[in-house]
């Protein structure tokens, strides 16, 4: 029993740690989701825990946050082109507000 509750605990960390790092960048690098795509993600994992002279579950964590990110991109990129035609956006646009506070402030917020 408590080798099925350690084993729950290692996998929960490793599902976390690795979605906060892919939506982290994934919000971020949006633009490139694209390319990274073309890329089979499964190989990457495997060939850089292969190199990695001590393959540890935290390497493992680390490889898949990094190339994980490009759904979560997709996703917001979509959301936040939606929300930038619609009236609010438009009212803000026209009070002259910044394209960096609409984002942060308003299309963000309600994407």
């Amino acid at each position: 029993m408590s080798g099925m509750i350690q084993g729950t605990r290692v996998a929960m960390m490793v599902g976390v740690i690795s979605m906060s790092i892919a939506v982290f960048i994934g919000i971020i690098l949006g633009a490139m989701a694209e390319v990274k795509v073309s890329v089979p993600t499964i190989l990457l994992i495997l060939s850089i825990s292969a190199i990695m002279n001590k393959p540890s579950i935290f390497i493992t964590m680390i490889v898949i946050g990094f190339l994980g990110w490009t759904g979560i991109a997709k996703y917001v990129r979509a959301e936040l082109l939606k929300v930038r035609s619609l009236e609010f956006i438009e009212a803000a646009q026209a009070l002259g507000l910044s394209e960096w506070r609409i984002v942060m402030k308003h299309a963000i917020p309600n994407s």
